[in-house]
């Protein structure tokens, strides 16, 4: 039974990348995972993140249009002259300037859920109505969108990328198909003087539960029509090998993939990878001791040598002792094939379950938000938040006279214990450098928590290493907030997604001048919670970098906390 309190939304939104845009996600995940997560959460997450784009950027043209053009005394500039100053003003500073506007004068969109009959309706609302010819220009690209099969064609007409035509639409309706949505169910149009795209989606798609008991197919007729069928439907082979992993047969299909003619099939044995062979047939783990393999993925070249094909093998002994096994091509963009690894699926999974810890959580979270939003590349952004920077003091020369495992030990436990408080006050760590931390938040209060459960626990800790003859770990930590570009720096060969820019290296160099043990906060933090800190002291510091000198606070406690925490 769908709650549907717990269902719908109301979120106001004046750019893409605050905590507002996290909540509206979070709403629409809430959604998809009543009916079906594997399926909606990509499509409901691109086709809502689409439309709150095309609604902004409405939304910055008002206020573009209100604010600095009319202020300007440029109310006579014919449309297209001030739109290639609006664009000017895109390309230099994004859309931080103009999200900062509308938060100064209290003007946004509005996406809203709701149940409304048999439907659950979701809308993007925009204060302000396109002109006649810009809404006839949005009708007219709706309706060649609801034509749209798919997007390649798309992507290639250049005229689809014109002012007004609506890049999201053939986008939100490939998905709504994808989804089971009739395209009619989407739709634009103006009330008095809001604009507004709803998108309402039948009540029966969530519908899970049948009305009539399942029944199990029968094991012979049944089964074997369905599996024939398949095997015709999605282009699968056959191919067999002995114990050895000599080739016995192919299948018609293979040779047809690989444009292999039927009076030669033994040149099949030429394209199949030896390393496959030996890995499967001749290794450790052979098929002589498993008895069975499944899910291994090989690439093989045709014929002429002008494809690479990629596909997911699986195989058994039979009884007679022969190793049958099942190919299914695995359709994939050129672009994307290289990026997947040969062999075991089992094996690139331990493998990936290896390497994950050492990728940052920041990059994981936005990777997989990137790919549900149907994207391929981390997109840079530019966000207000707030940087956390944590040293650990004396370490290096402590380390000098440490053997090399006590030194690692000590540094794990610091470590340990910093990332702990950071992920349990919000906070994703960007990076390590050596025994420093650095770490992102959305906002100062959490970030100010963490440092102060850092200090304490290394203070618990410091009582007993002090009692065991051992060196205390102490740490000086540094809090800045501000705007901080979340790029992509590197190569193609190795990346870094992470921020830069004035508020990043500010916040460093506030912690490098805190003292041992204590906690410094810029006077843009203090601004932002003062009512629930304490501090001891400010005072002002020359930092490198910066002409003047700027206001810290020494942060003491929380002012909920008893005054000897």
């Amino acid at each position: 039974m769908l709650q549907q309190s717990t269902l719908e939304f109301e979120i106001r939104l004046y750019d893409l990348f605050s905590e507002e845009i996290s909540a509206l996600r979070d709403a629409v995940n809430r959604l998809a995972d009543a009916v079906d997560p594997v399926s909606l959460r990509g499509p409901l997450n691109a086709i809502v993140y689409e439309l709150c784009g095309n609604a902004l950027k409405a939304l910055y043209k008002r206020a573009y249009s209100k604010y600095v053009v009319a202020k300007l005394g440029l109310d006579d500039l014919p449309y297209h002259d001030w739109l290639k100053l609006f664009r000017a003003e895109i390309e230099a500073h994004r859309a931080e300037n103009f999200a900062h506007l509308c938060r100064q004068e209290n003007i946004y969109i509005k996406a809203s859920g709701k149940f409304a009959g048999d439907v659950f309706r979701i809308q993007i609302e925009n204060d302000g109505a396109p002109s006649e010819i810009e809404m006839s220009r949005i009708h007219l690209a709706l309706e060649r969108a609801k034509e749209t099969m798919s997007l390649a064609a798309y992507f290639d007409d250049e005229d689809a990328y014109q002012e007004g035509a609506g890049l999201g639409l053939p986008m939100v309706m490939v998905s709504l198909r994808g989804m089971g949505v009739d395209p009619a169910n989407f739709q634009i149009f103006t009330q008095g003087d809001t604009t507004v795209a709803r998108i309402d989606v039948p009540l029966n798609l969530f519908g899970n539960a049948r009305s009539e008991p399942l029944r199990l197919l029968r094991q012979n007729k049944e089964l074997l029509a369905i599996t024939w069928n398949l095997f015709q439907q999605i282009d699968l082979s056959a191919v067999r090998f002995d114990l050895d992993g000599h080739i016995l047969a192919v299948s018609r299909s293979m040779l047809k993939r690989l444009a292999i003619p039927l009076e030669t099939p033994d040149m099949f044995k030429t394209l199949v990878p030896q390393r496959f062979v030996a890995e499967l047939f001749r290794g450790p783990q052979g098929i002589r001791v498993t008895q069975k393999f499944l899910n291994h993925r090989v690439y093989l070249e045709n014929l002429s040598r002008t494809e690479r094909i990629l596909f997911n093998v699986s195989g058994y002994v039979t009884d007679k002792g022969v190793v049958s096994t099942l190919w299914q091509e695995i359709a994939i963009s050129d672009s994307a094939a290289p990026k997947l690894n040969e062999g075991s699926l089992i094996g690139n999974l331990k493998f990936h379950n290896i390497i994950e810890p050492y990728i940052p959580q920041l990059v994981l979270m936005k990777a997989r938000e990137t790919v549900e939003l149907g994207r391929t590349e981390l997109p840079e952004e530019v966000r207000d938040q707030t940087i956390f920077f944590a040293d650990l003091a004396g370490f290096t020369e402590m380390s000098e006279s440490m053997r090399p495992h006590v030194v690692v030990e000590m540094l794990n436990m610091a470590l340990s214990i910093m990332v702990r408080h950071i992920k349990e006050a919000g906070g994703s760590v960007d990076k390590f450098m050596g025994d420093a931390v650095m770490a992102v938040f959305a906002d100062p209060l959490p970030a100010c928590k963490a440092a102060l459960e850092i200090q304490n626990t290394f203070a618990e800790v410091n009582r007993f290493r002090i009692e065991a003859k051992e060196p205390p770990v102490r740490a000086r930590i540094g809090i800045h907030c501000g705007n901080v570009i979340m790029a992509n720096i590197g190569t193609d060969e190795r990346k870094d997604w992470t921020a830069i820019g004035d508020t990043v290296n500010t916040a460093s160099r506030i912690e490098k001048n805190a003292p041992v043990g204590s906690i410094l906060i810029s006077d843009r933090v203090f601004e932002r919670v003062k009512d629930d800190l304490r501090v001891t002291q400010s005072y002002r510091i020359k930092v490198k970098g910066k002409a003047k000198e700027i206001s810290v606070y020494e942060l003491e406690a929380m002012n909920s906390a008893p005054a000897d925490s």
